[in-house]
């Protein structure tokens, strides 16, 4: 993983669409664009909740996410699966409970995400 790629490198296509959507938002707070590659088997984050929304561009491979409440160790509305391939992009509410993982086939994955309204870290 790769925190805020387009540092440094303003006329990258990832840095424009950052600066753009930085613009779009009107939060004020600078979109980060993270790159993230793994392949099967590698460590997840496990289920975890992002303090942003998410504008997740898959790039390459493939990516499993269960997103919802009733994941396990949740409760409430039932688990929902996802799978993203090249070219998809997928709209992650902020405080959405998630588990991602890389598929065996193909066996890996590159996905950008969009950070977008960030919560200002606690002091």
């Amino acid at each position: 993983m790769l925190e805020d790629i387009a540092h440094g490198q303003p006329d990258a296509w990832y840095a424009l669409a950052a600066w753009h959507l930085t613009r779009l938002s009107g939060s004020g707070l600078h979109v980060t664009c993270t790159i993230y590659w793994s392949r099967h088997g590698d460590e997840t984050f496990g289920r975890h909740r992002d303090t942003w929304y998410g504008a997740v561009v898959q790039a390459a491979g493939v990516k499993d996410w269960l997103t919802g409440e009733g994941l396990p160790g949740g409760t409430g509305t039932p688990a929902r699966q996802v799978t993203t391939q090249a070219g998809d992009i997928l709209l992650l509410p902020k405080y959405l409970p998630h588990v991602v993982t890389t598929p065996a086939d193909p066996g890996h994955s590159v996905h950008l995400a969009f950070a977008i309204d960030r919560d200002e870290p606690p002091p």
